[in-house]
């Protein structure tokens, strides 16, 4: 992962939906102003997926989601596959936020209906729903096709999705200090 961030990093958990619940309040109490962040989720067995933004968590006011700028974000499989899905294109919406998302990559204010490449937030029953449509805003292997049920379903194994668990680190960038020799 440390190759995909780009630079030697430290983790620190702030997250976990299993311990913590799958409640967008207790994620942002825990996860919002910590900086930047690596978000995991797994779905069924054989799905580990997420993403990385530069861009602190945090909550907006209003209704609506804030939409922010990271042209450095991307999007990840660790399993079944290993790939990095870099941004594409419109790198002032690579993420958005709102007080019901756990997390959003790639959402559109120009297609509002369109599903973000990967959007999961709470609901009512307390689970944490999801869907993708990998291709928006995110890399799409070349196998694929953008709005093919396979690139609806590549990150999770299926468009539409109940995630089991999510962890979401800080991301640490470790410093190095030079030795001064005498």
């Amino acid at each position: 992962m440390k190759e995909w961030i780009g630079y030697d990093c430290s983790l620190k958990l702030l997250y976990r939906a299993s311990k913590s619940g799958k409640n967008s309040q207790k994620f942002h109490f825990m996860c919002d102003n910590k900086g930047v962040t690596l978000t995991v989720f797994k779905v069924g067995s054989n799905f580990v997926f997420g993403g990385f933004t530069n861009v602190k968590q945090h909550t907006p006011n209003g209704k609506y989601p804030t939409f922010e700028k990271d042209p450095d974000a991307f999007l990840f499989q660790l399993f079944p596959h290993k790939t990095k899905h870099p941004l594409i294109k419109n790198p002032d919406k690579a993420v958005a936020r709102s007080d019901y998302h756990l997390a959003c990559f790639g959402k559109t204010e120009r297609e509002p209906q369109e599903a973000a490449d990967l959007e999961v937030w709470d609901s009512p029953s307390g689970a944490g729903r999801g869907i993708c449509n990998l291709g928006n805003n995110y890399y799409l292997p070349e196998s694929l096709t953008y709005g093919s049920v396979d690139a609806k379903k590549y990150l999770a194994g299926q468009a539409s999705f109940v995630i089991n668990d999510m962890e979401v680190f800080q991301v640490k960038k470790k410093t190095t200090t030079a030795k001064i020799s005498e």
